[in-house]
């Protein structure tokens, strides 16, 4: 598999196509459902979670305005 690189500055440029309102409308279960089917990224095990850490956000980083 190809991977292709990015700057940061044509990342900006993409459009956004996540469509929010589906995302709220979505229930605990279906999220963990749709999690569960995709194989790019395996669920955390509890054990995993437990390891996580905090970290602060980058000094003038973006808040995401759809929150």
């Amino acid at each position: 598999m190809t991977t292709k690189r990015y700057k940061k500055e044509d990342l900006e440029k993409l459009k956004d196509r996540t469509d929010y309102a589906r995302v709220k409308r979505m229930t605990e279960d279906e999220i963990r459902r749709n999690a569960e089917s995709g194989p790019d990224a395996p669920l955390q095990s509890d054990e995993d979670l437990k390891r996580f850490e905090r970290v602060k956000s980058p000094r003038g980083g973006q808040k995401n305005d759809q929150d």
